[in-house]
């Protein structure tokens, strides 16, 4: 989700800003979704207004939106590690990744539980705390450096979205140990973009060979610790370890992709003619999977559960980039402007869309208008933010924090 390096962008790979941008805002519309769905039980405003059609809608971006951002990233990665040099590149990551997952964690990841410990607290015969008293004993947590498992119905401190943003940051420390030992080895300096564009046969095997070692991959981690868990480390570090696989691989694809000179020629990934059937055919064998298992889990359902999720993340990625290179592969108002706001609509989205559903949890009206109401309201609310407060001022954008943190802690007592 960082700008793209100016020495190494070329208006054939504008498309990539497209990609992102939209990814992000589909994000949005993936935690708009959930409230209005059956499987997440634990989030922070469930509807009483419930559909399978955003079961079915949040099952299928999740599978691929954030290996699509890793992958996006890993490319690149390298182009502006080899401009600045690996403390010019680590100084500007901290300063972009590292700032904002600071003032994320403290003042907006917070909001989220707290909006789910105020409104069920009554249901559980608690009485609910303050918002102050709930932040304090949240961040009397936040010094554990713990490695645990992670329950996401318990009140402590953990890094919530932003867990994209510290792990993205890690991916890159380690990008820049690899590089540095890899110039250490060979001596010199070190060159990945020397090669000549692949054509489109050798990039077939390669995604072929990449889809298969990231499903063992994914499988057997899944395997071992369960598809659907979540570890913390150090209260810094929070993922899903099956996850976490495709998210390697995906980033080190995306550097493998860059320092091959895929798209140099203006081409995507494959034949959206022969990948939009595979992917349309790998969706529904991939939700068929899905409910089966739901309905009762057995080890031939979580191999082929294994093996679908990871080759429809494999083929979305391949239909939306070749899409991309296709059809969004041109500069425009809209995307420019999505392209600078991206990040920041990341950045502040939850809390956003969180407070929409709240808003309108007690209307009984059909669950897809309320939906469209808060992902309509929420991107518009996200982008204005970062548009006319953040992009405008960083003074501005921390003293809104505080107020909001001020008010907050102020105005909402116990009841």
């Amino acid at each position: 989700m960082e700008h793209t390096s100016q020495k190494h962008k070329t208006s054939r790979l504008l498309f990539f800003d497209n990609v992102r941008s939209s990814v992000v805002l589909l994000v949005v519309l993936f935690h708009a979704a959930i409230s209005y769905g059956n499987v997440v039980p634990w989030w922070y405003v469930v509807d009483s207004r419930r559909s399978q059609l955003f079961d079915v809608f949040t099952a299928i971006l999740a599978v691929f939106m954030m290996p699509v951002l890793f992958f996006v990233a890993g490319y690149f990665a390298l182009p502006s590690l080899q401009d600045k040099g690996p403390a010019a590149f680590l100084k500007s990551k901290i300063r972009r990744l590292g700032i904002p997952w600071l003032f994320g964690v403290f003042f907006l990841v917070p909001i989220m539980p707290y909006v789910r410990h105020y409104t069920r607290s009554a249901d559980n015969g608690e009485v609910a705390l303050s918002y102050w008293r709930f932040w304090v004993t949240s961040m009397s947590s936040s010094g554990w450096f713990r490695y645990a498992p992670l329950n996401l119905l318990e009140d402590r401190f953990y890094p919530g979205y932003f867990w994209f943003i510290s792990l993205l940051l890690c991916f890159f420390v380690v990008l820049c140990l690899l590089y540095e030992a890899k110039k250490k080895w060979l001596g010199g300096s070190v060159h990945f973009s020397q090669a000549e564009a692949a054509s489109s046969r050798s990039i077939l095997v390669r995604l072929l060979l990449f889809g298969f070692i990231s499903s063992v991959g994914f499988l057997a981690v899944g395997w071992l610790s369960s598809f659907e868990s979540w570890v913390i480390i150090a209260n810094v570090l929070m993922f899903q370890p099956a996850n976490l696989v495709l998210y390697v691989c995906y980033f080190s694809f995306g550097v493998y992709a860059f320092s091959r000179r895929w798209f140099a020629n203006g081409h995507g990934l494959g034949r959206l003619t022969t990948w939009g059937p595979i992917c349309l055919l790998l969706s529904i064998g991939y939700l068929i999977v899905v409910k089966k298992a739901l309905a009762g889990p057995t080890k031939e359902l979580a191999i082929a559960f294994g093996f679908s999720h990871s080759f429809l993340c494999l083929s979305l990625l391949v239909v939306l980039i070749s899409s991309a290179v296709r059809y969004w592969n041109r500069p425009s108002a809209i995307g420019q402007r999505l392209a600078l706001n991206s990040y920041n609509i990341y950045l502040v989205h939850l809390p956003i869309v969180v407070a929409f559903q709240l808003f309108l949890a007690g209307w009984q009206g059909p669950a897809l208008v309320k939906f469209t109401i808060v992902a309509v309201a929420s991107v518009l609310s996200s982008y204005g933010i970062s548009q006319y407060v953040i992009e405008k001022s960083r003074l501005l954008t921390v003293i809104g924090l505080a107020v909001l943190f001020a008010l907050m802690s102020i105005l909402i007592h116990p009841r």
